[in-house]
């Protein structure tokens, strides 16, 4: 026991008298920020370490805000979600195939260069007047909450015979997609919503729409809408033929 308390006073630093008399505790020598060094923590929280975060293990919360490790000019606080990636940051234009959200918007695989039609999740892709000739496209659905919505005006009158078929094919075998057929506005103004659809293939294959007005006057403004039941596919396009058959 004399053992003990000899070392512990030996350890322990001894008072020192100021020349003004006053006398002060100097610190003790042991490791800084552990309960019993009876130091004050370099930092407000309640942890061990010098760090000022929000919790209260012995580790910082990563970079700060203002932080740009990556030097792309973007900071942590400005959204750029990978401050270990230079080409991930808010503004880029092309999201890349590449399984990674490249511009920081919480979708991944989007608008990358690939897709001519994109951006028409939410405004149509204009195709013209399509009379019998029809039109052939190719586009992609990435992520798979991506919706391709295609517009289009078909003219008509009292007496055709009028008919819209629209196929969706080249589906990639993975994916389960969706077609939907919109009568938007006709001549007058007035929408007919949702005229016809086609979801009764499975994954990997094709949809089919044959839409007939027979009579009086169908012509207007339709949408055709390609939509992803489960998973999408930046790496295969679909194929969409919209035609327009009748007697003119």
């Amino acid at each position: 026991m004399k053992l003990w308390l000899i070392g512990l006073l030996a350890c322990t630093p001894e008072p020192k008298e100021r020349a003004d008399g006053e006398v002060v505790q100097l610190p003790d020598n042991d490791e800084p920020d552990t309960p019993d060094d009876g130091e004050e923590d370099a930092d407000d929280d309640p942890d061990l370490d010098d760090e000022d975060d929000e919790d209260d293990d012995d580790a910082g919360d990563g970079p700060p805000s203002e932080s740009d490790v990556d030097g792309d000019g973007y900071q942590v606080g400005e959204g750029d979600c990978d401050d270990s990636d230079p080409s991930v940051h808010p503004g880029v234009l092309v999201d890349a195939c590449d399984g990674i959200d490249n511009d920081c918007d919480g979708r991944i695989d989007e608008n990358f260069g690939g897709d001519d039609y994109e951006p028409n999740d939410v405004e149509a892709t204009y195709l013209g007047t399509l009379d019998g000739d029809g039109f052939s496209l190719q586009g992609y659905m990435s992520p798979s909450s991506d919706i391709d919505i295609f517009q289009f005006y078909v003219d008509d009158s009292w007496f055709d015979w009028f008919d819209i078929e629209i196929t969706l094919s080249d589906v990639a075998s993975s994916a389960d997609y969706g077609l939907e057929l919109y009568w938007v506005a006709d001549d007058d103004g007035e929408s007919h919503g949702l005229v016809d659809e086609s979801d009764s293939g499975g994954t990997g294959e094709d949809e089919f729409i044959n839409y007939s007005y027979w009579w009086g006057d169908a012509a207007g403004r339709y949408e055709a809408i390609v939509s992803s039941n489960g998973a999408g596919s930046c790496h295969q396009p679909y194929r969409l033929e919209i035609v327009t058959a009748g007697f003119r």
